[in-house]
């Protein structure tokens, strides 16, 4: 139920705005979420203009005025508690429509979900592979199109983190269908995929982290010998396998180190999120299994939360493990900052009793020395991420970029073909936490 806002000034004559999503109605106020980049227009007081825009083309404006607002700096928002004002007749009657009409969509995805119930007018049209029209998410900006249509899926994800926040389980349709648009995407071109999750830099690093692991998990398993059902599975797990973390304290998540009571803590996130799996009763237990408690599990039964070993953990357990500790290493953690790709294989063909030799080569192997989504300084002093390879492992396609910085709208020429010809060779990857 995506339903868009837009926040204007309704005292003066400037063309400030802001676009955000609602996220609660009543016949006497709203909640909308808005960039933390709208705090400068929001003054307590100030008489606003909220346009709501329904998927179906629906929209109505009304005025209101701020209550209350709280920031949440990892996800860079605002949320916002209006209270409308000066309602006419014909606006409340539209208002208690409004109202019915959401509480009867969230009706189908709730916990005795009746998916098979006709969604409301308002909710019709909108496809779910295409952006509304209208979002918070409208104006955060991505460098490329796979980039663009990947933060569909993080902005499920980034919901989901919320609603299990307060108290909520996995939405099983939900996951279903985002699994699903994952999947589409790996199949169309799954080396723009790899290099849009170096692109949501904007989104919580939970939300990051799940979609990369889930994208390096496809393309790892391949689309050949491992039938959809089981890729789709393998794609949900992914995805979600780290949601448990943002039901711990921040503090814990952010401390550069721990106590060991501070640690078995942490071990639960595993567990928390289990529990709350249960509405998913098409996802496969052994996938769930093998990615959200095996990618933590360790060969010599070091890891958790089971302490499994060797003879006890899958093929897809080892892989998993494998898969999540690349990804996590490449990212700055309070306790030390990113690693460079080189150092992180060294690291784990050096620990052969912790992660499984044969899946660290074929890690390596799929996705070579410079992987696509790395930042790469060639001889002829150039900087590039690269975005392409050749069979050969060589870069195929790079944009060229001045600075150490996430992939962004500022990224320069891309360029194909010979690409050693014109920048000379490879030097070194520069790690960059994305």
């Amino acid at each position: 139920m995506e339903v868009g806002a837009i926040l204007r000034s309704a005292v003066t004559d400037s063309e400030a705005s802001a676009q955000g999503d609602l996220k609660d109605l009543s016949q006497e106020g709203c909640l909308l979420e808005l960039p933390a980049s709208s705090a400068a227009l929001l003054t307590d007081g100030l008489l606003f203009e909220i346009e709501f825009c329904f998927p179906n083309g629906t929209r109505f404006t009304v005025k209101a005025v701020p209550r209350h607002k709280q920031a949440d700096a990892d996800r860079q928002t605002l949320k916002v508690g209006f209270k409308f004002d000066a309602c006419t007749a014909d606006q409340e009657r539209k208002l208690w429509f409004f109202v019915r009409e959401i509480e009867r969509e969230a009706k189908r995805y709730g916990e005795e979900a009746d998916v098979g119930r006709l969604p409301s007018m308002l909710f019709q049209s909108q496809s779910a592979a295409v952006a509304p029209p209208v979002s918070r998410r409208n104006l955060l900006n991505y460098p490329t199109p796979m980039a663009r249509r990947l933060a569909r899926v993080a902005g499920y994800l980034d919901a989901q983190l919320l609603e299990l926040q307060q108290g909520d389980e996995v939405d099983s349709v939900q996951l279903s269908r985002h699994a699903d648009m994952l999947l589409q995407l790996a199949e169309e071109d799954i080396e723009a995929l790899q290099f849009a999750t170096r692109c949501l830099v904007q989104e919580p690093l939970l939300v990051r982290h799940g979609l990369a692991v889930a994208v390096h998990m496809l393309a790892l398993a391949g689309s050949n010998a491992v039938p959809r059902d089981v890729r789709k599975a393998l794609a949900a797990s992914a995805m979600i396998h780290d949601l448990g973390k943002g039901l711990l304290p921040g503090e814990l998540l952010a401390a550069p180190s721990l106590e060991p009571a501070e640690f078995a803590r942490l071990k639960t996130h595993v567990e928390l999120l289990q529990q709350r799996l249960g509405r998913c009763q098409w996802l496969s237990p052994a996938v769930v299994k093998a990615v959200v408690v095996g990618s933590n599990e360790r060969l010599d039964g070091s890891g958790y939360p089971t302490g499994a070993s060797a003879k006890g953990l899958s093929e897809l357990a080892r892989m998993s493990a494998v898969v999540d500790v690349v990804d996590a290493m490449r990212r700055s953690r309070a306790d030390r900052p990113a690693w460079r790709i080189d150092a992180v294989y060294r690291h784990l063909l050096h620990s052969p009793h912790l992660f499984d030799p044969r899946w660290v080569k074929r890690y390596v192997q799929r996705f070579g020395l410079r992987p696509v989504g790395s930042l790469v300084r060639f001889s002829g002093g150039a900087l590039a991420w690269v975005q392409r390879l050749d069979q050969q492992g060589k870069p195929f396609q790079v944009q060229l970029t001045d600075a150490m910085v996430p992939p962004g709208e500022a990224l320069g020429e891309v360029l194909r073909g010979d690409v050693t010809a014109r920048l000379g060779d490879m030097v070194e990857e520069l790690a960059v936490s994305t």
